[in-house]
């Protein structure tokens, strides 16, 4: 099997069996290869655009885990953790500690929002993902840069239900949101950039 290729040249069915391909893996695979050649044109040095590419690569599992499950795998949480370390390892202007300390503090502030949100409405706003998705991101991208991601994801969010409502899609109040999937999106472009 040869990604995408074959999805066009099977017609989108399984060689095999002849059942139809999810369409979501082929945008999975159009992602991520879209993912690994923009890396190639922004990042360099080969270590570091190995990393990028591993980095990018699970935010684009996750994203798809959340968008379609409503979940963030700890496996590939703790593997974006780590490529977030191994990126923060491989920059001369960061170190370790303060790679772990932005994920401690991204973390704990997503946290603290789906606390006071549970305590004030009674209700799960916030899944324990969106929590743990933050360490990487905050290993990744820095301290300084994590408000600049959330407020990007929650832009995009907006975004997405704005198109729903032009389309006659009105959401419901207490529909559930993918929020993983704004900040993997988000993360994305603030690590690319």
């Amino acid at each position: 099997m040869v990604p995408v290729i074959s999805v066009l040249l099977l017609g989108g069915r399984c060689r095999s069996c002849g059942a139809a391909i999810p369409d979501h893996l082929l945008r999975i695979e159009v992602a991520a290869t879209f993912a690994a050649a923009l890396a190639i044109g922004v990042v360099p040095g080969a270590a570091e655009l190995a990393l990028s590419v591993a980095f990018l690569w699970v935010l684009i599992g996750q994203f798809y885990c959340d968008l379609l499950y409503f979940r963030l795998p700890d496996p590939l949480t703790f593997a974006l953790f780590v490529l977030g370390l191994g990126l923060a390892f491989i920059d001369p202007s960061r170190s370790l500690g303060t790679a772990v300390l932005s994920a401690a503090v991204a973390s704990a502030s997503f946290l603290l929002i789906r606390w006071v949100y549970a305590h004030m409405r009674g209700r799960e706003g916030l899944g324990l993902g969106d929590v743990k998705l933050m360490a990487g991101v905050g290993a990744a991208v820095g301290w300084a840069d994590v408000p600049v991601v959330t407020l990007i994801a929650a832009v995009l969010a907006l975004l997405v239900v704005l198109l729903d409502l032009l389309r006659g899609n009105a959401p419901k109040g207490d529909a559930p949101v993918p929020f993983g999937s704004y900040l993997c999106a988000a993360t994305a472009l603030v690590v690319v950039m």
